[in-house]
C-alpha cells in the first residue's frame, strides 16, 4: 500500500516541478524580476517548509510508548523520530497521586484560521498532574484508552501500555513529507511565476495597442 500511494504522490510532483522549472526558465528568459515583497514572500514560504519538515524530522515522534506499572507507581514515555530510529526513553511520569482522569480538547489553529482539534489523556492529582504525550486526532480513541487507564488506576490491571509503531513503514513517511514539502514549493513557484508572466504579456499587449 505505501508504494501505491507513492506512486500516486510522485506523478504530480514531477508534473508540478516540470511546470514550475518551465515557467522559471520562461520567467528568466524575459528578463523579468520578482519584486521585493514577492522574493521576501517565496523566501518566507521556503524557510517555512524547512522549518515544518526540521519539526518533523527532529522532534515529532515516530514511534510513541506509554508504559504505566503499579509496582513502581511510574509511567515510562519512549519515542523515537525520523532522524533518530533508536527508540528510548523520553520522560517519567509518578502516577502514585493521580485521583482522575480528563480528556482534554486542544486545536491547533491554521494560518487560514482553521482550527484543527486534538484530545489530551489528562492524569489528575493535587499537584497538577501531567497529560499523556500523546495527541488523538479523535475523541472516540481518547476516551477508549481513558477508560483503559481507568481501569489500570481502579487496580483492575498490572500494567497499562498504549504504543503507536509507525517505524514498520519504513521511509514512507519521510518520503511522503518530502513529496509533499516539495509540491508545495513546485506549486507555489508555479502560481508566482506564471502570474508575473502573465501580467507582463499582458502589459506588452497594452503597449502594442497605444
Amino acid at each position: 500500500m505505501p508504494t501505491f500511494f507513492l506512486i500516486v504522490l510522485l506523478v504530480p510532483l514531477i508534473v508540478s516541478w516540470i511546470i514550475f522549472i518551465t515557467l522559471f526558465i520562461l520567467f528568466k528568459k524575459k528578463g523579468l524580476r520578482l519584486n521585493e515583497k514577492q522574493s521576501w514572500h517565496f523566501k518566507a514560504l521556503l524557510i517555512s517548509v524547512v522549518l515544518v519538515f526540521g519539526f518533523f524530522f527532529f522532534f515529532k515522534d515516530q514511534d510513541f510508548i506509554f508504559d504505566c506499572r503499579r509496582e513502581t507507581q511510574k509511567c515510562e514515555y519512549y519515542h523515537s523520530t525520523l532522524a533518530d530510529k533508536e527508540l528510548r526513553p523520553a520522560g517519567t511520569y509518578d502516577i502514585s497521586n493521580v485521583k482522575n482522569i480528563e480528556i482534554r480538547e486542544r486545536y491547533h489553529r491554521r494560518k487560514s484560521g482553521y482550527k484543527d482539534y486534538y484530545y489530551k489523556i489528562a492524569f489528575v492529582s493535587a499537584d497538577g498532574g501531567f497529560e499523556m504525550p500523546y495527541e488523538f486526532s479523535f475523541r472516540d480513541d481518547a476516551r477508549d484508552e481513558a477508560a483503559k487507564i481507568g481501569a489500570f488506576l481502579e487496580k483492575d490491571q498490572d500494567v497499562y501500555h498504549y504504543e503507536r509503531i509507525r517505524s514498520a513503514q519504513g521511509n514512507f513517511l519521510l518520503y511522503f513529507m518530502i513529496g509533499i514539502f516539495a509540491e508545495t514549493i513546485a506549486v507555489a513557484g508555479s502560481i508566482l511565476f506564471g502570474v508575473n508572466l502573465f501580467m507582463a504579456a499582458r502589459e506588452n499587449k497594452k503597449k502594442k495597442n497605444i
